[in-house]
């Protein structure tokens, strides 16, 4: 028995399978293939999505995908890593980790080249921060440092460098230059290692004879997740490292993230007047979003998969039946998250797993009240003290948006009615004998239902 929803668990090169590709994305998938595939310029995509709406199960896949296809991957989790210091060292971590993997096959660029020219870009960086870090704690003084190496300049510039400032301000443009030239030479050999592991990949896919190679390109592609859930400094330092040092011919970057939440990033960092959309831009080439598949057939196989193996409800399957149609119904109307849903079945499986059919369980109220302690505990506090009533429930649920989904509206109405209200309009067979099972259950005062539910099955055991 189980009452946590299953895990999709996702192996490095699998891909999209009917079992797992629950929510059908595969095509969306090959589609954003096709597009790293084809586009020659260096590209920054991002992946926009709302919290819980699958975007790492998506690309989790999709990497699958790509392997599957040849392509050189990487994954970054920012959020695991936001404990880092430099997003530069974090992103070129991943290159280097890359680079001795390929070094080992003996075939292109070699570890120790590309590690030699990572590792100046690296130290220039750390040393450009620990000085701004100086010259702030000694109010711009300068040092001996500042006049190293005057001696060698032409008599024409050293007789014009009379200050201390003439002094810095020669070595700043020396340093410069040098910097230059360093970051210009990491980023060529990150793109010869980028080539190196497309023509190893090509040579692979030739070697199967299954594909017509002579168009094929197979850039590296770079999958950052999370970027949106780690601390506001680490993610706009990803973007700004991203787009000055990593921005090179066969490489693409995918950045997985909710842009509402970056820009709450952009403003914590900025302050509250800047106008985050229109910073983000600057660093995103092309903003795509999954396919919405919040329709009846999609939701009713997600559901499907995350009740599997959960608690009986001694009813053959039906009550549960009964819970997932009004899961489907509220789900399409209100669009909750993926992993709203979820948290909202292990509500429901909680319920089976402490009651028996015997209990008062009716399902379209354990249903809207497993929704409520969810997404809305201000509804579910109303409901557990009695004082919910059948115009917000109404509104809450958009019950006048229904017809189109649920031709059994009128039923779950008159549930809530008779539970709120204490009213039956209809006189169904089904609804009658609703009512007569209340009594048979004891239920004398219908105010009390609904409290009794909460009390007595939603929170029996206080889950949060």
């Amino acid at each position: 028995m189980r009452i946590f929803p299953p895990q999709i668990e996702i192996s490095d090169d699998e891909g999209f399978t009917p079992k797992k590709d629950i929510l059908k994305r595969e095509e969306f998938g090959k589609g954003l293939m096709n597009l790293v595939e084809r586009v020659e310029d260096p590209m920054v995509i991002a992946l926009d999505g709302p919290w819980g709406s699958g975007k790492s199960t998506f690309i989790k896949m999709w990497l699958g995908h790509l392997r599957k296809n040849g392509f050189p991957v990487i994954y970054f989790d920012a959020f695991a890593n936001d404990y880092l210091d430099d997003a530069f060292t974090a992103i070129a971590g991943e290159v280097l980790a890359l680079a001795a993997e390929q070094s080992k096959e003996k075939a292109g660029v070699h570890y120790e080249t590309i590690l030699k020219k990572t590792f100046r870009a690296a130290k220039i960086l750390a040393r450009s921060g620990a000085k701004i870090g100086l010259k702030a704690a000694t109010l711009n003084a300068f040092n001996e440092e500042d006049f190293k190496g005057l001696e060698s300049l032409p008599k024409d510039i050293a007789n014009e460098v009379s200050t201390q400032a003439d002094a810095h301000l020669l070595k700043q443009l020396e340093n410069h230059a040098e910097e230059r030239l360093t970051f210009k030479n990491f980023k060529e050999a990150l793109e010869t290692l980028a080539c190196d592991l497309s023509s190893q990949a090509i040579n692979k896919i030739d070697e199967t004879k299954t594909e017509n190679t002579t168009n094929v390109k197979r850039p590296l592609v770079f999958v950052i997740d999370e970027l949106d859930r780690c601390k506001p400094t680490f993610a706009l330092d990803l973007l700004e490292k991203i787009k000055h040092f990593f921005s090179v011919n066969g490489v693409h970057f995918v950045l997985v993230t909710n842009l509402e939440q970056l820009q709450s990033s952009v403003r914590v960092c900025y302050g509250e007047k800047i106008d985050a959309q229109n910073y983000l831009q600057k660093f995103f080439h092309i903003t795509t979003t999954l396919p919405n598949h919040n329709n009846k057939g999609d939701l009713d196989s997600f559901l499907s998969y995350i009740f599997l193996g959960f608690p009986s409800d001694d009813d053959n399957g039906r009550y549960l039946d009964q819970v997932k149609a009004q899961l489907v119904n509220l789900s399409i109307i209100n669009g909750y998250s993926f992993r709203a849903i979820e948290r909202i079945a292990t509500q429901i499986a909680l319920v089976l797993a402490t009651t028996t059919r015997g209990r008062l369980r009716i399902a379209p109220i354990v249903a809207g009240l497993c929704v409520f302690k969810v997404v809305s505990p201000e509804m579910y506090s109303k409901a557990k003290n009695g004082l919910l009533t059948f115009k917000e429930v109404e509104e809450f649920f958009k019950f006048h948006e229904w017809n189109e989904y649920q031709s059994g509206i009128e039923y779950v109405v008159e549930k809530w009615k008779v539970c709120l209200i204490g009213e039956l309009h209809n006189d169904s067979q089904d609804l009658s004998g609703f009512k007569e099972s209340l009594w048979s259950h004891g239920v004398s005062d219908h105010k009390q239902i609904i409290p009794d539910i909460c009390n007595d099955l939603i929170d029996s055991l206080n889950f949060t």
